[in-house]
């Protein structure tokens, strides 16, 4: 059925001749006037959301670019702990993904590597301020046209950031004795040896761990024998009758070369490759991330992947106020004690604590005894020879620190003093070194400490029966017998793992 649609009534209007005639309304060029009036207003809106729409597009490229570049950075710093190569891995990854390359600026202070269009920075993380993060910055500039009426300008810079956060989801390993604090080298610098074993030296630590941020070099016929040994970096073992053998295990955070007839007696770990040759071996299984390559008469067991990597380890005192504090005391001016020079003497010797511009110990007779308490030397200590003896003690030194032909007794504070910094036996303000020289016979209880300075170990010693003898410096180098103990529980030493603690990378913002 058809619906007839009533008309718009007429309108009535008089013509010339006075006759009434009707006139229709007609509403058709009403519409097509305000159409166009309106249509490029109908326009810009249109172009105005295809820019913005672009703009998003973009913005979304530029936050999957952020996003994988802080990832990549986050990894690489969890498995080399080197900021400066982290921060590279993450910019060239947003160059793969479409930023332009540029010229490359370092800040070594703030961890920041940038070009003109991003920046990776490493900052504290979000879910925990405590953890490492880092944070990816990539920009772009979008040119515009009808916005470009409204800005003055013919583009907009999007930005977009990510953030990856390394979250620890396990604790580290057990504490070591031996620490090696020499962080890994860039790529393009010679290797580092954090702890190194020569000259038929036996460094015996069978309760506690060898660690290393850097390489492990056995040689010489130079042997380890320890619970388990850490390296961040390469673990060598070649020459002669060189071992070591490790209950636990010999982790490599690169490579493991066993050469000329050396030895591994341990389960073996390496993220790169593991190489046996000239005679050389491993007893037990070898996990190797990389490739085997075994041209000796022996053959460990290859297992696929990599139990874990030892990645690098903090400085365990860096922020102990007992010692930063002792540090910044011998540091300053002034000295109460001045300097302390002593040859033979016919009656036993006692030295107070106080602050001294040096201390030298020759040839005597009697024992020199140190009095329990924090002795700040402003320069050398020379244990030179004689019986020296202490408890309770802590030593400060700006100098070196050199003992050779002398009998040497020597323990820290405990945990409960009153007077000293517990555990702190010896330690270093600078690069100055710590020397044992030959024909010393030495036994110590506590810490030695030198995180800027080499520790070397060319004459015997040993924990005493305490059995705590913690070696932490820049590097250790060992070229005659040291036994070195883990029990320092009862000396109140700062406790730390052996390794890294055991993280994750995730996206948190």
């Amino acid at each position: 059925m058809t619906t007839l649609r009533r008309p718009s009534p007429p309108i009535a209007r008089c013509s010339s001749s006075g006759r009434v005639r009707q006139v229709w309304r007609d509403r058709r060029g009403n519409v097509a006037l305000i159409t166009a009036l309106l249509l490029p207003v109908f326009l810009g809106i249109i172009g105005l959301g295809v820019e913005v729409s672009h703009w998003s597009v973009v913005e979304v490229e530029l936050q999957r670019t952020a996003d994988i570049a802080a990832l990549a950075a986050g990894r690489v710093l969890n498995s080399t702990g080197n900021v400066y190569t982290a921060m590279t891995a993450g910019l060239n990854l947003a160059e793969i993904n479409g930023i332009a390359a540029s010229t490359r600026s370092w800040n070594a202070g703030t961890g920041t590597l940038s070009d003109t269009l991003v920046t990776a920075q490493l900052v504290s993380g979000i879910r925990n301020p405590a953890d490492s993060a880092i944070k990816v910055t990539a920009q772009r500039s979008v040119p515009v046209f009808l916005v470009a009426l409204f800005l003055g300008s013919g583009s907009v810079t999007i930005s977009a950031s990510g953030w990856a956060e390394l979250i620890q989801v396990a604790a580290g390993t057990p504490q070591p004795c031996v620490v090696g604090l020499a962080q890994l080298p860039l790529p393009s610098q010679p290797h580092i040896v954090g702890v190194s074993v020569s000259g038929g030296a036996h460094l015996s630590a069978g309760n506690c761990a060898i660690r290393a941020n850097a390489d492990v070099a056995v040689s010489g016929s130079g042997q380890i024998a320890s619970s388990v040994v850490y390296s961040g970096g390469d673990i060598d073992v070649q020459g002669g009758s060189s071992r070591i053998t490790a209950g636990s295990g010999v982790f490599a955070g690169g490579n493991i070369n066993v050469s000329g007839s050396g030895w591994i007696t341990a389960t073996t770990s390496s993220a790169g490759n593991t190489t046996v040759s000239g005679g050389g071996g491993i007893t037990g299984n070898a996990y190797v991330g990389g490739v085997l390559t075994n041209s000796s008469g022996t053959s460990p067991t290859l297992l696929p992947g990599n139990p874990g990597m030892p990645g690098q380890i903090a400085d365990p005192y860096a922020s102990n106020v007992p010692v930063q504090s002792a540090f910044t005391q011998v540091a300053a001016s002034g000295s109460n004690k001045g300097a302390i020079n002593l040859g033979w003497t016919a009656t036993n010797q006692t030295l107070q604590p106080g602050t001294y511009t040096s201390i030298t110990l020759a040839d005597w007779g009697p024992t020199v005894t140190f009095a329990p308490g924090v002795y700040y030397v402003k320069g050398n200590v020379n244990l030179n020879g004689g019986t020296i003896a202490g408890s309770g003690v802590t030593i400060i030194t700006t100098g070196q620190f050199n003992i050779s032909s002398a009998s040497i007794t020597l323990s820290a504070p405990l945990a409960n003093a009153t007077i000293g910094i517990p555990g702190m036996l010896v330690a270093g303000t600078t690069g100055n070194p710590f020397n044992i020289g030959g024909g010393a016979t030495v036994s110590l209880a506590g810490v030695i400490y030198f995180p800027n300075a080499a520790v070397s170990v060319g004459g015997g010693v040993a924990s005493s029966s305490a059995g705590c003898l913690e070696v932490i410096a820049y590097t250790v180098a060992v070229s005659s017998g040291a036994s070195v103990g883990g029990n320092c529980a009862s000396f109140g030493a700062t406790s730390f793992s052996g390794t890294a603690p055991i993280t994750t990378v995730a996206l948190v913002q």
